[in-house]
């Protein structure tokens, strides 16, 4: 036998109000009469316990049974459901009933719904997001994710300029260096230190003063010679 709980009208024990019951047919295999029926009335404590157990008030967390019947329900900021009171009725059926079979689909407008069924019992637990609840915490996402895009874009900037600046100093460097060639000053060298390719090129022109100031002291050396062989002739 199944065991099944259900949300009705208290017409067992006489107080016409609406509760959880358990209800379990009692076979017995060694008789021949008609199985009994065992009706078990769960306490109200079940629902208070509950609701103290809910630990955001900011949320409306309900429970409805395979009818679509609200067994539980808290609305934002503690207040206890009453399906007499019109605006709590009108919350309810707008914003959660409509979407409670296709809630994967409901717009951000609308809030955040979360809806988990019991197969068991084909009752369904619901919380709900208002739509100003959920839209804070998404202001919050985006300020962080605004924070978080400016430090990146600054440190960009930083990191580009200081990029930059490294690539662009030794090139001036050069730039002046080989601009302010003299042959009379044939030791004004190069020094750079960038594990770049222009190193290579101040090694290139440091190698070709070398050679410029052999050639020169070669030329100096030749004329000198001559100069004497004049001399002699």
């Amino acid at each position: 036998s199944e065991t099944k709980l259900i949300w009705s009208n208290d017409a067992i024990f006489g107080t016409g109000e609406k509760s959880f019951f358990a209800v379990r047919y009692i076979r017995e295999m060694n008789t021949i009469h008609e199985p009994g029926i065992l009706i078990l009335k769960l306490d109200e404590s079940i629902l208070e316990g509950i609701r103290l157990s809910i630990s955001d008030n900011r949320f409306a967390y309900f429970i409805i049974d395979g009818d679509g019947e609200v067994c539980f329900g808290q609305l934002p900021n503690g207040v206890v459901w009453n399906e007499e009171d019109k605006n709590s009725r009108e919350m309810f059926q707008q914003s959660i009933m409509p979407r409670i079979d296709n809630c994967s689909k409901q717009r951000l407008k609308y809030g955040i719904l979360n809806v988990k069924k019991d197969d068991n019992t084909d009752f369904r637990m619901i919380t709900y997001i208002p739509p100003e609840v959920s839209m804070g915490v998404i202001k919050q996402i985006q300020i962080v994710l605004a924070i978080v895009f400016i430090a990146a874009y600054t440190l960009g900037l930083l990191v580009t300029a200081t990029y930059v600046r490294r690539i662009t100093r030794p090139i001036k460097y050069l730039s002046e260096t080989m601009s302010g060639f003299d042959e009379s000053n044939l030791n004004q060298t190069i020094h750079l230190n960038t594990n770049t390719e222009l190193d290579q090129i101040g090694n290139a022109y440091n190698n070709m003063l070398d050679r410029v100031g052999m050639l020169m002291s070669d030329v100096q050396r030749k004329e000198r010679e001559l100069r004497k062989s004049e001399l002699q002739s």
